[in-house]
């Protein structure tokens, strides 16, 4: 091989590698999480019918540090037929909601089981665990899951993306009570904090 061609070739192989690493370098998870939550205080506040209008200060809004160990693959099993589920909701009426199926993971050597419910282009994980009262709000959390984490029965669930009910930040709105299927009897220290 002559040395043009000799070098012509490490150049390519050069400008492979360099664009390689471009397209997969991406931003720290904990990063990508913290804009993800400054996105979502930036629309709880600004929307219209904002829980936080009467609040005025967002400062009370937080959250556990970043934590991968709660990003969890889950095995999603639809519901064969459309299903109608009853959730009770804080002022003691029920509300209806489309069930999606469930997920069944795996976290410290024990297997859970939750129910998943459909929003359209999200599937709704409203839950429990030991975390409530203590360190976040004793009514529970929920996480929007977006429905492109489904791949195949395989659905990734980010525990760090659970928020508040809006019923946390003002007694003006009425939230769902996560079914008691969702109680997790573990700590999940992830996601938003007790507003305080």
């Amino acid at each position: 091989m002559s040395k043009n061609k000799y070098l012509i070739v490490v150049i390519a192989l050069i400008l492979l590698v360099v664009v390689f690493y471009s397209l997969n370098t991406s931003k720290p998870y904990s990063e990508q999480i913290q804009e993800k939550r400054r996105e979502y205080i930036s629309n709880l506040i600004t929307m219209e019918d904002s829980p936080l209008k009467a609040v005025k200060d967002s400062s009370k809004i937080k959250f556990f540090e970043p934590n991968s160990d709660f990003v969890i693959n889950a095995k999603f099993t639809p519901s064969k037929e459309i299903k109608v589920f009853k959730i009770q909701m804080t002022d003691s009426t029920f509300s209806e909601i489309q069930a999606a199926g469930n997920v069944v993971f795996n976290y410290k050597n024990k297997e859970y089981t939750l129910l998943l419910f459909d929003e359209g282009e999200h599937y709704l994980l409203p839950f429990k665990d030991l975390s409530n009262k203590n360190q976040t709000y004793g009514g529970g959390r929920y996480i929007n899951i977006p429905k492109s984490n489904l791949l195949n029965n395989d659905l990734e669930i980010d525990f760090n993306d659970s928020h508040n009910f809006y019923c946390a930040y003002s007694e003006k709105f009425v939230c769902p009570i996560p079914p008691k299927e969702n109680s997790l009897n573990i700590l999940i220290n992830a996601g938003e904090l007790k507003f305080k």
